[in-house]
Formats: structure tokens, sequence, C-alpha cells
């Protein structure tokens, strides 16, 4: 009863007991008036009740919701048996992961029963029963075979539901697809036991050294390579101390103490001391493991032995001195050729002094009349001529009839077109000068240059030219002579750039033969680098004898020949590894070349071995670009020589600017020598700057 019903139900009777006046009447109606308040509390208690059970099943709702969305997002299949029906029910993924789509067949447990791998059903469902009996929850991975015939491997968790007897009524769990993380563990499996096996067949000592307790592990290896038998020793740090030479034990533990402080790999060279007395160099690299505070607690390595390669820096660095020799007999030679050659210039630059002086002689005494004066009216093409004119064209004095046939028939005839060329030109510019053959009466023929002016009247025609004459076949032969001798320098020139290609690739062929006799891999490698830098070096001289002008060299040709030759030597095709180089334009000359052109050999042989392991493709780019830019109100011109790949790029933990590689060595000095500044820039890949000032002559070139 709503609550107005009530209150006016209350008054009614209120009413109706204020007209009775009978006792019994009156106690009756109290009664009823008490009995009608209990009910309607009792109706406030059940409304309050009913609204409590609607809350609960809203907020049941929600929370059914919010786990289907849960299940459906992480993919995990939901399952529920009724233990005393059989009834069995699916969530969506639950047929997922089975290989059904939704509601493709009804759910039962025979259905789950038929797909699991019989070698593992039996064990499963003993968890299940297990689980049952014990009350507990219980956990199993195992296979089931799709009616695709696909295997896929599952993890189920449940648990029972039970009655109030205890007994099993029902059994809820989860399902997960769990093939990959399976996949996953038999390759890491699969892994350790290459990596294991490689260790062995490698002959690599493991060592791990426990900070805390001084406890030593090593494999069989270690054992070995320090001269002893596995098991016949105490594996202790002393054991291994007492093997290290005494003269490279306090460097190696200083190397040790400086990893674990700064919280770095390290790696050092040192020799051990077999019980036989026996010295090999051995190689150690290792590594801290520190708490979560910081504190060092282990150090784990690997040591190998590095004697056959040592042996073979020991061989290398006689070979080096042996080229050194040769490169400075030949040094020697080459100096004598160009002192030679520098007597010979000055030679020449006498002959030069000489003709100069000459020449001047000549002014001299053509000033003292010995040069031919000439009138020409152009108007009439009547011609005059001094005696000295006469003279210079081979006629008696007084014999030129002073007519244009005599004299073109003075003229070579070879000369004659450039001759009418010139007086055509004279008539524009009001100037007139030319230089011509003539044919003596003996046959001899002189050189003749006339100088002239025209002159003009009030209208701006030419009316009349004057000039002189004179003989220039001395000049003419000397300037022969010179042309001559600058032919035999540059003939000789290329000989002595051919020869030094020669000698380079004489050395390259030794490194070959070298690189061939020799076992150690890592041994046959650096034969290989510094044969690849003589090339580099020889193919400059090549460029060189076969340039125009024997000083400078076309840089994009040159490392276009450079590049393909490394992609041939480390046996890379264009397929795998495309080339783009921007430097057609340039030419260089030798002193900026060679540096150049080394630095491209090693950056290029350092990506083509390291940026694209295994079957990575990538581009190799490289640039050679011309900037100016101003530096105190003066402009400076500088060249950017960019050598990109989009590899692997650099190890994150290598400083290239300190590392000891010998490539990184030579780029650095070589940029040090081109007076650059040399960048590795950040980002994918691997991309040096070297920011050099361009040689005035280039500059030139390239304007």
């Amino acid at each position: 009863m709503p609550d107005s019903q009530f209150a006016a139900r209350s008054a009614e009777v209120q009413s109706f007991s204020g007209q009775v006046a009978h006792p019994d009447l009156q106690t009756r109606i109290a009664q009823l008036e008490q009995q009608l308040q209990d009910c309607h509390q009792k109706l406030r208690q059940a409304n309050a009740f009913i609204q409590q059970q609607q809350q609960a099943e809203q907020a049941l709702r929600s929370r059914e919701e919010r786990f289907r969305l849960a299940l459906d997002f992480t993919q995990i299949a939901a399952w529920d048996w009724n233990l005393v029906t059989g009834e069995v029910l699916w969530n969506d993924n639950h047929f997922h992961v089975m290989g059904y789509s939704t509601g493709e067949i009804s759910p039962s447990y025979e259905i789950w029963r038929d797909q699991v791998h019989p070698d593992d059903l039996d064990w499963v469902e003993h968890h299940f029963i297990i689980a049952l009996d014990t009350q507990s929850d219980f956990e199993v991975e195992y296979r089931v075979i799709h009616p695709d015939g696909s295997l896929h491997w599952l993890f189920d968790k449940g648990r029972g539901v039970y009655n109030e007897a205890g007994q099993p009524v029902r059994m809820i769990g989860i399902t997960m697809d769990i093939s990959e993380r399976k996949q996953t563990e038999t390759a890491l499996r699969l892994s350790e036991g290459k990596h294991r096996l490689t260790l062995e067949l490698t002959h690599i000592g493991c060592w791990d050294w426990n900070l805390l307790t001084d406890d030593v592990s090593w494999n069989d290896n270690h054992f070995r390579l320090l001269g002893l038998v596995p098991g016949n020793v105490e594996v202790c740090y002393q054991t291994w101390r007492d093997r290290v030479h005494p003269d490279d034990i306090d460097r190696v533990e200083r190397v040790q103490v400086y990893a674990l402080q700064s919280h770095t790999d390290y790696a050092v060279e040192y020799r051990v001391i077999h019980p036989d007395g026996t010295l090999r160099w051995m190689m150690s690299r290792g590594r801290g493991v520190y708490d979560a505070s910081e504190r060092a607690v282990r150090m784990v390595g690997v040591i190998i032995d590095i004697d056959d390669r040592k042996q073979a820096e020991i061989a290398l660095q006689q070979l080096n001195q042996d080229l050194e020799l040769r490169v400075e007999e030949r040094t020697a030679q080459l100096e004598a050729v160009n002192q030679q050659l520098q007597a010979k210039i000055a030679e020449h630059e006498q002959a030069e002094q000489a003709l100069r002086c000459s020449e001047e002689r000549l002014r001299l005494a053509l000033e003292a009349a010995n040069m031919g004066v000439w009138d020409i009216d152009l108007t009439t093409g009547k011609q005059v001529w001094s005696a000295e004119s006469e003279r210079l064209f081979g006629l008696a004095p007084g014999s030129f009839d002073g007519t244009q046939a005599t004299f073109l028939n003075c003229l070579h005839p070879d000369d004659q077109p450039r001759l009418r060329d010139a007086v055509n030109q004279s008539s524009h510019s009001g100037h007139y000068e030319s230089e011509y053959r003539v044919i003596h009466p003996d046959r001899s023929i002189r050189w003749i240059a006339a100088r002239g002016k025209v002159f003009l009247n009030e209208a701006g025609e030419p009316i009349r030219m004057s000039g002189v004459d004179l003989d220039i076949t001395d000049r003419k032969q000397a300037e022969d002579q010179i042309r001559s001798a600058l032919n035999e320098k540059e003939v000789l020139l290329k000989e002595i750039h051919h020869r030094v290609k020669n000698n380079l690739q004489i050395i390259s062929s030794l490194l070959r033969m070298q690189t061939r006799q020799t076992t150690n891999p890592q041994t046959a490698v650096l034969f290989q680098e510094a044969q690849n830098r003589v090339q580099s070096m020889a193919l400059i001289h090549e460029q060189l004898y076969q340039s125009p002008d024997l000083s400078h060299i076309n840089f994009g040709q040159y490392v276009r020949l450079l590049v393909n030759q490394l992609f041939q030597c480390y046996g890379i095709g264009h397929d795998k590894v495309a080339l783009a180089i921007e430097a057609e334009d340039l030419s260089l000359s030798l002193n900026t070349a060679i540096p150049c052109g080394l630095i491209v050999n090693e950056l290029v042989s350092n990506a083509l071995k390291h940026a694209f392991p295994g079957d990575r493709h990538g581009c190799i780019t490289i640039r050679l670009d011309v900037i100016q830019r101003d530096a105190n109100h003066s402009l400076i011109t500088e060249g950017i020589l960019t050598v990109t790949d989009d590899g692997i790029g650099m190890p994150a933990h290598l400083d290239w600017q300190t590392a000891p590689s010998l490539g990184l060595r030579i780029v650095r000095n070589l940029a040090t020598q081109l007076k650059g500044n040399l960048t590795l820039a950040p980002g994918c890949g691997t991309a040096f700057w070297i920011t050099f000032p361009f040689p005035a002559h280039v500059r030139a070139n390239i304007e």
C-alpha cells in the first residue's frame, strides 16, 4: 500500500475511533492501527530488498560483460562443463582454439576428447581427476589436432565447483593457444645447443666468476687453453692468475677493475704460460653482472687463443718494413727522375728567357729602322712599302709595284684566307693585326707580323690603313722548340705516373701472393685491405697519365672505378647493394685525390664487410659537394665528402673517434691531412662527412 493511501486510511480510522466511545472497540481499533503500521514497515523493507536485488543483478551483468570483453581482447577461451548433465559451454574464443568457427559445432566433452593428441590424453584426464579429488586448481599443457590436421599446443587452467555435500557438479576454466611460445622454446633449445657446439668447435673458453663467493667455473676449453687437464686442478681465480705472464697480470687486472667500475665490457690481450713452459697469446672478453643496487656480483666472459694471429702480425710487420724499404728505394729513384725533369724545365726556362731577350733585341733593332712600314689607300687599293718592307718580302728595294696582286703573290697560299679575314675585321675594330708566311724568290719562307690602324673619313668609312711589318721567323722557330719541349715534358710526366702505377701494381701483386699463401683468415683480410689501399693509389696514377693535363683527375670516374673494384673484391653485386656517386664534374689534384680516394676505400670497404649482413639489401652513396660560406667577410670554398649507407649502422658501444681499428685510424689521419673535420652523422645506417678546404685551382676549374 502506498504511503498516501496508508495515511488516508489511518485518518479515517482515527476519525471513526473518535466517534466510537465503547472501550473494547477503541482497543480493537488501536490494535488494527498497530497492525496496519507493521504491514507498512514490512512493505518498505520489501521494496528496499527488491531495489537491492535489481542493483545486484545490474552489477552482475556489468561484471559479466567486462569479463567477456576481457576474454575476447586477450583471446582467452573459457569453458564450463556440467558434470551432472554432461552439458559443455564454450565462448567464441574456445571454438577458435579448437579450429572451428563460432557456433560451427555443438560443444561436448567427446568432441574435445577426440581432438586431444593420443599421447597426451591420459595424463590430461589424470590431472582433471586429481584436481576434482583434491578440490584443487589444475594447470596442464597438451596438444590438440585441428580438423585441418594442424597441431597446436594449448594451456588449460581450471577448477571444480562442488555442492553442499562436497560432490563435484561442474568444472570451469580457461584455455590459451601457446603454440608460438612452444615454437620459441624449441628454437631457443636448438640455439643453445648450437651455441654450445660452436664454443666447443671454435675452441673458445668460457668462464664465470662469482665476485661475492669467489666461486669460479670454466668449460673444458678454458682448461685446455691454459694448458691444464679438466678436473686435475682447482678451479679458482688464483689458478688462472698463476698462468698469466707476470709482465701482463697488472695490466689485465686494471682493465677488469675499470670495466666493473665503469659498467662497460672489456677486451684485453695477454700471454699465458703453460705448465710445459710454452708461451701462448690469449684474448679475453668479459662484462660485469650487477644487482638492483648496481653492485657488481659476477663477471662472465670468454678467452680465445690468438697466438697464430699474433705471429702473423709479427710477420706482417716484417713484411711492412720490407715494403717500406722498397718504397724508399723507389722514392729515391723517382726523386732522381724528378731532378732530371727539373733540370730540363730549367733549360726550357733559360730558352724562353733567351727568346725574350732575342725579341727585345729585335724590338730595339726595329726601332733603329729595321722595321718595314706600309700604307694602303683603301679606296684605290694602292700600296706603298718602305725599303725594309720590300726586303722582308724578299724583293729588291724599289721593285714593289704597289698592287694587291703582287702582295698576294708573295703570301703563302694557306695564309691568304686568314689575312682576308683580319682585313675585314679591321674595318669594324679599327685595328689590323695578322701573322702570315711569305715566300721569297729563293723559295725560303719567312714569318711576318703585321700591325696597323684603320683611318676613317668624316662619314665613318675606312679610307686608309697604315702599319708596320716585322720579321718574326726567329720567334716562330723558338715557339716550335718550346712546344716540342713541352711535349717531351708531357711524355716524361706520363711515363713517371705510368711507372708509379706499375710499381704500386707490383706491391699489390706481392700482397695478393702473400694473401694466397696465408692460412689465417684474419691475416688474409689484413693483406686484402692493404692491397685495396695500394690499388686505390695506383688507380689515381693511372687516371693521371690518362688525363689531358696530367695534374688532375675526374673524381667521379675515379671513385666509380675504385668502388667497382671493391665490389668485385668482396664478391658483392649491385643487385644486393646499390651504388650512387654524385661527383661527376669535379676534377681534383693529386694531393687531394689520394687522401679522398683512400677515405672512400676504407669507408666503402667497411660498409661492404659489415653494413649488410646475411640477405640484407641496401645502398651506398658517395657525394663530393663544393660550397661557399662567409667567414670574417670573405668567401671560403669548402669540399664536403660524404660516404653513407643504409645498413645496420655502427655498434652502439663503439667510440669511432678512439677505436683502434686500422681503417678508422687511417680515415681520421687522412681527414687531418686534408685539414678537414670528420663527423659521424646520427640516425639509421652510417654516414661520415669530411669537410675540408678546397684548393684554389680546383675552385677555378669548378667555376
